[in-house]
């Protein structure tokens, strides 16, 4: 920013009274990073308030270093990086990127998927947290907060392969139309038809399980309105909708809590 500030003739030093502040040696004092966000209007909203987050971290490592905070700053360090190189290159241009030489963040530790049915630990957010992200985020609206300027977060997902040669890929990069460099590949979901949930929950046992008629597939879908796209039930692709393992999974829900009424009733 002191770059930017001297590329475009502005003064980046304190001043009192008009008369620039220096340090014991004699040499400027130069504004520090939240004095330049105060004056620089070209940093977006989402990319400031990461800079602003990060600053508040940096007080709390200072005055309270015996918190282990570094798991909740992760994502901010990562937004923050990837912000770096896009200023700098837009402000001075692609010979001074760094995108090309640090493209790849080293990961020390093997990553692990744990098993589904352990108990996971449940780690709280530290108080200084808590008190840092409202202070940073009260005021900040859904998309910023959801902006990967602000905070940039990728979920791993495994690949199973039974292929031996591509048995060694570690992760699956960006997605055609992607904007950034380094992305973790979406996942398609499968997608059933209703004669494939009617056969499933026909093999489990329910055998008077229909797609038409009361207590069928199509009551199921009206009753838990199954287009609502907030529901993630299904998708409507070329006028034919195709539902996910999330309607298997509340059809059989319906069906086992039907059965259990039904089998208690008749006590």
């Amino acid at each position: 920013m002191h770059s930017y500030f001297d590329k475009h003739n502005i003064e980046y030093f304190y001043k009192k009274e008009g008369v620039p502040l220096k340090n014991k040696n004699g040499t400027l004092r130069y504004w520090d990073l939240s004095e330049c966000l105060k004056n620089c209007s070209e940093t977006s909203g989402p990319t400031r308030k990461n800079l602003e987050y990060i600053i508040g971290a940096r007080h709390i490592i200072e005055h309270q270093p015996g918190e282990d905070i570094q798991p909740h700053l992760e994502p901010k360090f990562q937004a923050c990086c990837i912000n770096f190189d896009r200023y700098i290159t837009n402000w001075f241009g692609e010979a001074f990127s760094v995108g090309a030489d640090l493209k790849f963040a080293i990961q020390l530790s093997e990553l692990r998927i744990s098993n589904k049915h352990s108990k996971e630990k449940i780690v709280s957010l530290p108080q200084s947290i808590i008190e840092l992200n409202s202070q940073v985020e009260s005021d900040m609206i859904t998309a910023d907060l959801e902006s990967p300027e602000y905070s940039y977060r990728v979920y791993i997902v495994p690949r199973v392969t039974r292929n031996p040669n591509n048995a060694d890929q570690a992760v699956i990069f960006a997605p055609e139309g992607s904007e950034i460099e380094l992305a973790v590949r979406d996942v398609e979901k499968p997608k059933f038809r209703p004669t494939d949930v009617v056969n499933i929950m026909k093999a489990e046992g329910y055998t008077d399980f229909e797609i038409h008629g009361k207590g069928g597939f199509v009551e199921i879908w009206k009753q838990i309105d199954g287009k609502n796209p907030k529901n993630g039930y299904g998708v409507e692709i070329s006028g034919t909708w195709y539902r996910y393992q999330t309607m298997v999974e509340k059809v059989r829900l319906i069906l086992s809590e039907r059965k259990f009424s039904s089998e208690n009733s008749a006590f």
